[in-house]
């Protein structure tokens, strides 16, 4: 756990910016709860906190269109409070630090399913590697292994993430998690 003297500035750069500080697992539940559309940040001491998130966080708010809730938790501090955190933000494995929107109290994201044979497992980290393609012996389909790698690029320059993991009944999900825009 760090010293409070020495999160205490780091605190105060979200708090200061309207964002509400929860460090209960209780006041993550009901800021997370919240109607319409909530931003909760995962502060921590890191660099990547100070160099890329807060900063990126505080000018998208410098937008038009912001969520009405914005809530934080420090990681690293407040560990109860970010454990629940991360159990609303789940299928997400934890990170520090980590953004996510919620709307009327359920993470925004889109899921795709398949019921094909899935992905190697081994190869489920290069999915989204340009012209990677998982079985390349299946001649009969079309493609070049562009597509996942494109989707990728286009989710992230707009501030979301894509992921993929086989499913246990079978098949492929791959899940797309987007900030929403009112």
């Amino acid at each position: 756990m760090y010293p409070e003297e020495l999160v205490s500035p780091m605190r105060r750069e979200l708090v200061n910016a309207g964002f509400k500080e929860t460090r209960t697992p209780e006041e993550v539940e009901t800021a997370l709860k919240n109607q319409g559309t909530t931003l909760l940040v995962v502060n921590s001491v890191c660099g990547c906190a100070a160099g890329t998130c807060r900063p990126g966080v505080l000018e998208s708010l410098k937008s038009e269109a912001k969520p009405e809730n914005l809530v934080t938790v420090f990681a690293g501090v407040d560990t109860q409070a970010t454990a629940a955190a991360r159990e609303l933000m789940k299928p997400y494995p934890p990170s520090s630090p980590a953004i996510a929107l919620f709307k009327d109290g359920e993470l925004v994201h889109i899921e795709v399913l398949d019921q094909g044979p899935g992905i190697a497992p081994e190869h489920l980290g290069d999915v989204f590697e340009p012209f990677f393609r998982s079985n390349p012996t299946r001649n009969n389909v079309d493609g070049h292994g562009l597509g996942l790698a494109i989707a990728k690029r286009v989710v992230e320059t707009h501030g979301g993430r894509l992921s993929a993991a086989n499913r246990a009944e079978g098949g492929l999900r791959m899940t797309i998690t987007l900030p929403r825009v009112a």
